[in-house]
């Protein structure tokens, strides 16, 4: 399932990924690029929640145990490319050292883990004492590597000649220093020899466990992304989600971006409730009223369950998808000379020839429509509801238009505007607003009609007075307000 970068952050899906603090290579690869389970990957997904749940649980029972464990996630390399090389070359003494230091720490993580491995799934370590030993012969422990003598007598023997010759050196006369220097160049080149033969076998020699040092990193990468999760969901009291063989029901839903958006500057986001079923659910209210909130609220939360997060909301099921079609004039992109309507368009039947497939989707489309004249925009989302309302998908329509509301299953209403009796305005006209906006979802019968706040919005934020009464007579002049 592919979601672009654009949609990511848009729908505050990356902002979720960058309150993440890995602590390994491995774990900050996971957070770059997140997997989102499949529908048939159920089991693993589920597996995921139950990891999350058990970090969760041991991060308030073994803290100082946990603690411990990242600060060696910390210290942890990122050694597969040398494990690559490996594979088909003969590894520098670097490289050599680069593997002994990760056994080392590996050496510490697995017993460490074996601890507080209560509840995991699919997660383990193992020490590759056999790999450790033959890096470390002498069984000393420290982080440092050389080719020792330890790993060939002839090497042995090569360098105490040299030692030897090397002092003659300090005390040769001019006479004999040149056959001095042309033994010692001849003595330092079979050393070199003898070294590289270590080398090779030393690499040759480490091949069989390659496969499982591969496998440690991925389980330290695993882990790290399990705790950050964890942490996450524990901070921000997000709940395990439930598999649902139908449609989607999530209750005081938060959004973190726009959560710590109004916090900082005093307000406080309202948590959004929708149950969205197979078929088609319309979202309905006044501009600023919190249509496009609630629906990205919904999508990135969907996101998340399905790339093994908890859900920032009290209760949470959700079905797993084969794709998100999210159609939003935030996320579109005009691309190929078409306009805004024209990429709109492209985009819906892209949808739409993916729910023809086979394929079960989430569809969110945030105000579809508004590309063209009001009176097309309608037919067309009307059709559009329609037409996904009979499809095997759970599409959510956010929309001004009212009358689209009468072609879904159910009619969600934005709360809107609340304004206490003769409430002046702050000197912070937007800030006003914001704090007097409810952006929580009500649900309502199809025919409710849609709420109409432009006047008031427009008064508050301190439009020209001459418009705004010319805009008041108007919408009295015409009593049926939409366009059908």
């Amino acid at each position: 399932m592919k979601i672009s970068f654009e949609q990511r952050r848009e729908l505050g899906f990356q902002y979720v990924l960058d309150l993440l603090a890995p602590c390994s290579p491995y774990g900050a690869e996971l957070v770059r690029k997140p997997r989102f389970f499949a529908p048939r990957e159920r089991e693993a997904l589920e597996a995921e929640w139950a990891n999350v749940q058990a970090a969760i649980d041991g991060l308030s029972r073994f803290g100082a145990q946990y603690s411990r464990l990242r600060l060696l996630f910390m210290q942890v390399r990122d050694i597969r490319q040398t494990l690559r090389r490996c594979r088909e070359t003969v590894l520098t003494e670097v490289e050599l050292f680069e593997v002994k230091r990760f056994l080392l720490q590996l050496s510490l993580i697995a017993p460490l883990f074996a601890q507080i491995c209560e509840g995991y799934g699919g997660i383990r370590f193992t020490e590759e004492t056999d790999a450790l030993r033959l890096l470390d012969p002498e069984g000393q422990r420290t982080a440092g590597f050389s080719i020792s003598s330890a790993y060939s007598k002839a090497l042995g023997v090569l360098r105490e000649e040299k030692s030897r010759l090397e002092a003659r050196l300090r005390t040769a006369d001019a006479a004999e220093r040149e056959d001095l220097l042309n033994a010692r160049r001849s003595l330092l080149a079979r050393e070199e020899a003898e070294t590289l033969r270590v080398r090779a076998r030393l690499s040759e020699a480490l091949r069989p466990h390659l496969d499982a040092l591969e496998e440690n990193a991925r389980m330290i990468g695993a882990l790290d992304f399990v705790l950050e999760k964890a942490s996450l969901a524990r901070d921000r009291r997000a709940v395990r989600p439930r598999v649902s063989e139908g449609g989607a029901v999530f209750s005081d839903m938060v959004n973190p971006q726009l959560s710590d958006a109004l916090q900082s500057r005093g307000a406080s986001f309202t948590p959004v409730s929708l149950e969205a079923a197979v078929g088609a659910t319309v979202i309905t209210g006044a501009n600023m009223g919190g249509k496009s909130v609630a629906l990205k609220t919904l999508a990135l939360n969907l996101l998340l369950c399905q790339a093994g997060f908890f859900a920032f909301a009290s209760r949470a099921e959700t079905p797993l998808f084969d794709a998100f079609h999210i159609l939003s004039g935030d996320l579109s992109d005009a691309r190929g000379g078409l306009s805004s309507f024209g990429s709109e368009v492209v985009r819906i039947q892209q949808a739409l020839s993916a729910v023809e497939a086979g394929e079960f989707l989430f569809v969110a489309l945030d105000e579809p429509g508004r590309g063209t004249n009001p009176r097309e925009g309608a037919a067309l989302v009307r059709s559009l509801t329609r037409h996904l309302a009979r499809a095997h998908a759970v599409t959510v329509v956010a929309t001004h238009f009212g009358s689209v509301a009468a072609c879904a299953a159910a009619h969600y209403q934005a709360a809107g505007l609340k304004l206490p009796p003769d409430a002046p305005p702050a000197e912070d006209r937007l800030a006003f607003i914001a704090r007097h906006m409810n952006y929580g979802l009500v649900r309502v019968p199809a025919d409710a009609p849609c709420p109409q706040e432009a006047l008031t919005i427009c008064r508050l934020l301190g439009l020209d007075a001459r418009v705004t009464e010319a805009m008041r007579a108007d919408l009295e002049a015409h009593r049926e307000g939409e366009i059908s």
